[in-house]
């Protein structure tokens, strides 16, 4: 996988989908908004556009570029919707963003703060419901 063969990119192209499904609610959508007349961002055009949706910083725009552009000699690179559509079929293989918790995980403990009062400790420790009635907690 991506992960193995190169796990900075992989991060980088997980924070750029989180991004994208956050700004245009979705791959989809944002695939389309993109993809309006056949549409080819060069370099410069995908900077902008991903500036002006606040998706990405200059910088980061121009390295998500490098790895996502298509054409086949290279001599026009251009990012296209298919692209945003390659990264949905990438997605199942990259690593989660930083800070997010994966799909039904559980913690197993988690502080809870109480109401002050004279006997009431300050804080105490519930364990979290588990996924389903038949797991235990």
């Amino acid at each position: 996988t991506l992960c193995e063969l190169h796990w900075a990119t992989a991060e980088a192209l997980s924070r750029f989908v989180a991004s994208l499904q956050s700004s245009f609610g979705g791959l989809e959508m944002a695939a389309k908004a993109l993809g309006r007349g056949g549409r080819r961002l060069r370099k410069e055009e995908f900077r902008s556009w991903m500036q002006e949706q606040q998706v990405l910083s200059a910088s980061e725009a121009d390295s998500i570029f490098k790895m996502i552009c298509s054409d086949s000699t290279m001599s026009r690179p251009s990012v296209r919707a298919e692209d945003i559509d390659w990264l949905a079929h990438l997605l199942p293989h990259l690593p989660l963003p930083k800070g997010r918790v994966p799909p039904g995980a559980s913690v197993a403990e988690t502080t809870v703060d109480l109401p002050e009062g004279p006997d009431a400790p300050q804080t105490a420790t519930a364990a979290r419901t588990p996924r389903s009635a038949s797991q235990p907690a």
